[in-house]
């Protein structure tokens, strides 16, 4: 017989958006378990090493994500994991990025979920849900200590994929109109980089980076050029363009890296940088067979690419590989159709609802599914924000049950800009304090007030209005 364990709130995923759906729940008075298939709290930004967080600001200067992200920006500031937001100004797509440290970023996820009381189970796999008349009552798993059923009054898939809803038959979508997902990609982390070699070069070379890009952001190529200073200002950078095409043409680079250039993402540790410069199309990343030739092909490209950076990139040259990220970065799985469908057109047009519960402005981030080498942006007008409905964290036809993070319910393009670890961590503190609220009220997540829930989320810092 299974053993069997009851809690307020089940968050399964503890990713950016499942770790603060935990933290929210819980300090909101339900008692929380977050399952989680790894050692670790932080989803893309510990697991993938997408350490350059993007839009706690918009392009006008406006913060328009507080509450508990912010938080933990702050704890992990005070423990020198973070320099806090910087103005980018070479990757000025986004209005902000806030470089974390994974490891640092581990420590305070666990502090933060603990001082909640979130009870975390880590090595843990859900592998089934507990439906009855359309409503979900727990969730199946399995671990070292053997297969188990847990029970909760509401439960909150924040595993990315939506294997949650789906397993509980809420309808959901895949890639865009040919079902094609967007390209999956790996960073490496590189040491002893000399970042004053690299500043120079991209201080003569211009022409060679994307500088300038957001029409809204009012900074042109011209005006960029001339304030590079240091990299408090330039905490990823995008380009080498020339040097990577060379590389190609000799046969000692591979021809999959973004736009035909690499991503450097600086670290806030010294000497350290993350370099993204490898990309695979095809992959469904709810396939275990298709995830494991990603890992083995992208492996490849990256120590491919790691002796092309020694060879090529001034400040490289005596560096040297430190790791891997654990896991290859999935852009794009199932998307969970909800009472609303965020849109590309809300995204651009910057559109606000009455029912509000987080905030998102990165532009609309699509990384094309036919060349990994391409990639579209679509930015919201006038260099604002857009709201994310609470009605997109409710599956259609499924009760007790809320998404958060990627799987959220929105289109192809709209997904592509509400993906990024920030909004998820927005949609996170939505869904955990949603959770909680209706735990408290006795009612399904589809019934509450959404009132009460933007009252209480303004309430714990939360920024729903007074910004563009």
């Amino acid at each position: 017989m299974l053993k069997v364990s009851e809690y307020d709130v089940i968050v399964v995923g503890g990713g950016s958006a499942g770790a603060v759906a935990a933290i929210a729940a819980a300090r909101n008075g339900a008692s929380t378990l977050l399952i989680e298939r790894y050692g670790f709290l932080g989803g893309a930004i510990t697991g993938q090493y997408i350490i350059g967080l993007k839009s706690f600001f918009n392009t006008r200067g406006e913060q328009i994500v507080g509450g508990i992200p912010q938080e933990i920006v702050d704890r992990v500031i005070k423990l020198g994991g973070s320099p806090g937001h910087i103005r980018d100004r070479f990757w000025v797509a986004c209005g902000s990025t806030t470089p974390l440290d994974p490891a640092t970023l581990k420590y305070v996820l666990d502090e933060m979920a603990a001082e909640a009381g979130v009870e975390l189970l880590f090595h843990t796999f859900a592998i089934n849900t507990v439906v009855s008349k359309n409503t979900v009552r727990g969730v199946e798993i399995t671990n070292k200590s053997g297969r188990q059923i847990v029970l909760g009054k509401v439960i909150i898939d924040a595993t990315g994929d939506g294997d949650i809803a789906a397993w509980a038959g809420a309808p959901y979508e895949k890639g865009g109109k040919d079902g094609r997902m967007m390209q999956v990609s790996l960073i490496v982390r590189v040491g002893n980089v000399q970042k004053d070699k690299l500043i120079s070069y991209i201080k003569e070379n211009p022409d060679d980076f994307i500088i300038g890009e957001d029409p809204y952001s009012g900074l042109t190529r011209e005006l960029v050029v001339p304030r590079l200073k240091d990299f408090s200002e330039a905490p990823e950078i995008g380009g080498f363009f020339r040097l990577v095409r060379k590389a190609v043409e000799k046969g000692e680079m591979h021809p999959f890296s973004p736009r035909g250039g690499v991503n450097i993402l600086i670290s806030p540790m010294k000497e350290e940088a993350y370099v993204y410069g490898t990309n695979i199309v095809d992959i469904d990343g709810t396939n275990a067979w298709d995830l494991s030739r990603a890992e083995v092909e992208l492996r490849k490209q990256a120590f491919i690419l790691v002796g092309f950076l020694r060879k090529y990139i001034p400040g490289f040259e005596e560096s040297y590989l430190i790791d891997v990220a654990p896991q290859v970065g999935i852009r794009e799985t199932r998307r969970i159709i909800g009472e609303y469908v965020l849109t590309a057109e809300d995204v651009i047009e910057g559109r606000k609802f009455d029912d509000v519960v987080a905030k998102g402005s990165n532009p609309v981030d699509l990384h094309s599914p036919e060349d990994p080498r391409k990639i579209i942006h679509k930015f919201v007008k006038g260099g604002g924000s857009y709201d994310i409905p609470y009605r997109c964290l409710i599956p259609k036809g499924i009760d007790n049950l809320l998404v958060a993070g990627r799987c959220i319910s929105a289109t192809h393009e709209g997904m592509a800009s509400a993906r990024t670890a920030v909004t998820c961590m927005a949609t996170g503190q939505a869904a955990g304090t949603a959770a909680a609220l209706s735990v408290k009220e006795g009612v399904t997540p589809r019934r509450l007030d959404v009132s009460k829930l933007q009252k209480t989320l303004r309430e714990q810092g939360v920024i729903l209005y007074g910004v563009h």
